[in-house]
């Protein structure tokens, strides 16, 4: 079963990532020669193109068993803190926590973790007016906690609560036996805990 995931993995990676690679590149090639009405056609095509080798490349990184590893996960998460909150100057800081970096976890711990994750993110880049993101990540006695904070206003944290990002993450909450907590107070956290990991 992990020789046909890093297979798949890596044929996915391989093909579909060149090919879409090769038509963001000519889109984008494009965009210096037409006119100025299909600019913005070509630049959705560029647009989507990227946005699809991300979310490619995120699925190729949650089904590859050579990731199922702590430290794969959080060296994800740090890329993803990077690629999403630098480019808005939102700054950020990871605190670890009793994590054996080597230690393997299940391919379903870390696709979910990093999916809900990567929304509490998508919804401070959506909705707040944060300078500010503290995320932490490890075990504390028999609980492991992952707590993504930012500094944003309260009008910023009431339209986080709501819409799909929220039930989203409460459903991958719950796939992993794991409560969630959307706080308010002194900005807005999404706050999951589990059995220690």
């Amino acid at each position: 079963m992990e020789e046909m995931r890093t297979q798949i993995a890596s044929d996915l990676h391989d093909e579909v990532g060149s090919m879409l690679s090769g038509l963001a590149m000519q889109s984008e090639l494009l965009l210096y020669g037409e006119e100025i009405k299909n600019a913005t056609r070509l630049e959705n095509i560029a647009l989507i193109s990227r946005s699809v080798i991300g979310k490619m490349r995120d699925l190729v990184w949650s089904i590859d068993s050579r990731r199922d590893s702590f430290e794969s996960l959080t060296d994800r998460m740090q890329e993803q803190a990077a690629d999403m909150l630098e480019p808005i100057d939102i700054g950020y800081s990871f605190k670890f926590e009793e994590i054996l970096s080597s230690k393997k976890i299940s391919v379903l711990v870390r696709q979910q973790l990093f999916l809900i994750f990567n929304e509490a993110l998508t919804n401070i880049v959506r909705h707040s007016n944060a300078s500010r993101v503290q995320i932490l990540i490890g075990n504390f006695g028999n609980e492991f906690i992952l707590s993504v904070h930012d500094n944003g206003t309260q009008n910023g944290a009431n339209l986080k609560t709501s819409g799909m990002g929220k039930s989203n993450m409460e459903m991958r909450a719950k796939k992993l036996g794991a409560s969630i907590q959307f706080n308010s107070d002194y900005g807005y956290e999404v706050r999951l805990s589990m059995k220690r990991i």
